[in-house]
């Protein structure tokens, strides 16, 4: 974790970041692009972070193996959805106003990069 907020700051550079190749402009096909790529990537790490399988397994369990009808388990599962699918959708609405204000970011991109590089070796430290 240190080394990598090393890296992060700006202070190391491994070889392999050092390598520079030119990217070729994605087509229409969305399997091909990179951003396709990156969301499917994030949306895999966002279903392991919130454990997929054993909350919504619990959820299935738990209605239907009590008591309660079928509506009470269609509530359970409809909340599960909502927490599930609202950061994806709050990521779609505020993209635009993301990319609106990434110029006057970028002007605090090193600043940002230097502080996330300090975060990161404070927590590796012991």
């Amino acid at each position: 974790m240190i080394a990598f907020g090393l890296f992060i700051a700006g202070l190391i550079t491994p070889p392999l970041a050092k390598q520079r190749r030119a990217l070729r402009p994605s087509t229409a096909v969305p399997w091909r692009s990179a951003s396709g790529l990156r969301l499917g990537h994030g949306v895999r790490l966002w279903l392991d972070t919130l454990h997929f399988g054993p909350i919504l397994g619990s959820i299935l369990v738990l209605s239907a193996s009590t008591d309660r009808t079928g509506t009470s388990g269609v509530e359970l599962l409809s909340i599960y959805s909502l927490g599930l699918g609202l950061p994806f959708l709050l990521t779609a609405w505020f993209t635009n106003l993301f990319l609106a204000h990434l110029k006057r970011l970028r002007r605090w991109s090193g600043a940002i990069h230097i502080g996330a590089g300090v975060i990161l070796i404070l927590m590796g430290a012991p």
